[in-house]
């Protein structure tokens, strides 16, 4: 799969910490690295974020 540049940035934004996942999946391309497996969401009660899972970690790796 090749990321586009706002992939990439928001990949990157994630390994500073998670993101609310309604912020993280209103645009096409966020839905996109959801499906791709490159991040990872984690159900809260009060909400539910979105993580870098090592599969992103290592396609971020893969670019520098």
């Amino acid at each position: 799969m090749s990321l586009t540049s706002f992939q990439i940035a928001q990949l990157k934004k994630l390994l500073a910490g998670e993101i609310r996942l309604s912020a993280f999946c209103d645009t096409i391309e966020g839905e996109k690295l959801c499906w791709s497996g490159l991040v990872g969401i984690r159900a809260n009660a009060l909400h539910s974020t979105v993580a870098l899972t090592e599969r992103g970690r290592a396609a971020l790796a893969g670019l520098n």
